[in-house]
């Protein structure tokens, strides 16, 4: 597994969409995701923390470009509290293998102006 860490954001932000493709680390050449189930968990403080949201195929996560590896993190609000916040993606491939190719973790900062309710 690859550790990515997320940039920091400020409570009360929106994540930005990004756009990611699974590459076969020996040969470099995408990952065919057709038919892959992929789910990801941000979990508070600890990798076995509390889960604050969880993003899989048809909400927050889109297959863009499946056959060439391509998949994409939808915007979503960063409404937690302050803290470290640890995740993975894992994918569940239609012959029932399951990989997790990265995960790190992602700060959330306190904001000082906050969203009007």
């Amino acid at each position: 597994m690859k550790l990515y860490n997320f940039p920091d954001i400020l409570r009360g932000d929106t994540f930005e969409r990004r756009d990611v493709v699974i590459k076969n680390e020996d040969t470099q050449t995408p990952i065919d995701l057709t038919g892959c189930e992929i789910r990801c968990e941000f979990r508070k403080s600890t990798k076995v923390g509390v889960v604050v949201d969880t993003l899989n195929v048809g909400s927050g996560i889109v297959l863009t470009d499946p056959i060439n590896g391509l998949f994409t993190i939808d915007n979503f609000s960063v409404d937690w509290d302050a803290d470290v916040y640890y995740y993975d993606f894992q994918f569940t491939f239609p012959d029932a293998v399951v990989k997790t190719y990265f995960g790190g973790y992602m700060k959330v900062v306190q904001d000082v102006t906050q969203n009007a309710v």
